[in-house]
């Protein structure tokens, strides 16, 4: 099983569920452990971005750029797309 794989799989396992969690922080809390670990194993220079939801049950977006080594934190979809292209034309410069 290649690296691809195993991170496919072992993502599957930390992804929220589509229903709000009664314990968000909780569960909240070991994604971003799971990242974090993740980040730091990983050896790409891409973004690492992941869904998670609020305790509204809204959907909300993270990501951690390892370049920069800068993380957001609960972005709306909209704002993750400006993020990445910032993000994008910062690097092309």
């Amino acid at each position: 099983m290649n690296r691809w794989q195993l991170t496919s799989k072992l993502e599957g396992y930390v992804q929220p569920s589509l229903r709000p969690s009664r314990k968000p922080v909780l569960s909240q809390g070991l994604a971003d452990l799971w990242y974090g670990l993740m980040d730091r194993l990983a050896v790409s220079n891409e973004p690492h971005i992941w869904s998670t939801r609020d305790s509204a049950g809204n959907l909300r977006w993270k990501a951690h750029d390892p370049l920069t080594n800068e993380t957001t934190d609960a972005m709306t979809d909209a704002e993750m797309r400006q993020w990445l292209e910032e993000r994008h034309y910062r690097l092309a410069v």
